[in-house]
């Protein structure tokens, strides 16, 4: 596995936590 397909992993994971966080930090919208 090369390096950049480990960031592209992370950054993948990191983007979809943070809109999970989104979601439940304002449900309203």
């Amino acid at each position: 596995m090369s390096i950049i397909q480990i960031a592209v992993e992370l950054g993948y994971h990191r983007s979809t936590i943070y809109r999970e966080l989104d979601k439940s930090s304002s449900p309203g919208s």
